[in-house]
């Protein structure tokens, strides 16, 4: 035999027919040699959309539907079957709470995340004034940020300037081309 596919499909309890979800059909295409067994995965995932469609009220109470699994096949003269191995009522429980514990770690490493690469895009265009812009606390955390601020404004004196001032008669000195500040 050859295995053509899987397909599955989630329908009305009360009546077969009505079909409330087809999940994809997978195909497969492995032949089967007489007195052999093979076992086939079939991942599926259920959207809380689904449901909803199913039971508007699918968050809040369990909701109850005919799930059917169908394996699909052609012996060797190419004639095409279905068998239907699984088909049950199933039962979907809502959970606890949307908001859990793993939710929150994640949104925290992603924000944590989206502002270091935003800071370090920031730097790369602005430069030091992106430093410069951060508060206080933040701007004490970063390596040499408050030292270059302080030199930046005046406040630490260098060794360079320390002893040049020179007072002159008159006040100001003026020389050529250059103005004192």
């Amino acid at each position: 035999m050859n295995v053509t596919g899987i397909m599955g499909s989630l329908n009305m309890p009360e009546a077969f027919q009505i079909y409330y979800v087809n999940f994809t059909y997978k195909h497969f295409g492995d032949l089967v040699e007489p007195g052999q067994e093979v076992t086939f995965a079939y991942p599926f995932k259920l959207r809380p959309e689904d449901l909803a469609m199913v039971n508007q009220y699918a968050d809040e109470r369990e909701t109850r539907v005919q799930m059917a699994m169908s394996v699909f096949y052609e012996d060797a003269d190419g004639m095409d079957y279905s068998s239907t191995y699984f088909n049950e009522t199933v039962t979907f429980v809502p959970t606890a709470s949307a908001l859990d514990v793993t939710f929150l770690l994640t949104l925290a490493r992603d924000v944590t995340v989206g502002a270091v690469i935003l800071f370090a895009v920031a730097y790369a265009v602005l430069g030091r004034d992106a430093v410069d812009a951060l508060p206080a606390p933040l701007q004490a955390i970063i390596p040499g940020a408050a030292v270059e601020a302080e030199v930046a404004t005046g406040l630490v004196a260098s060794d360079s300037t320390a002893g040049s001032k020179k007072k002159s008669k008159g006040g100001k000195k003026k020389s050529k081309g250059h103005k004192n500040y």
